[in-house]
């Protein structure tokens, strides 16, 4: 008695495309966004501390990490 299951097709993508990883930065005083390039350390809602262009708070925090495949050039 044989009971061997189906194989399983792969997850995702064949090959590995380049990406780039962004970090998304939230004012907490006027709620402005800012999309920036990844730092090591960086983690969701970690608090910033970087100086919002909008109205100038330094109270920013981290509310999104994503990544972006990179456009061939």
């Amino acid at each position: 008695m044989s009971s061997a299951l189906p194989p399983i097709p792969s997850i995702g993508r064949k090959g590995r495309e380049k990406t780039m990883t962004y970090a998304i930065e939230e004012c907490q005083a006027c709620h402005e966004k800012t999309k920036r390039a990844f730092k090591r350390g960086d983690h969701v809602y970690k608090q910033a501390g970087g100086k919002c262009s909008a109205c100038g708070s330094t109270n920013t925090m981290i509310k999104m990490i994503f990544s972006e495949p990179l456009k061939p050039t």
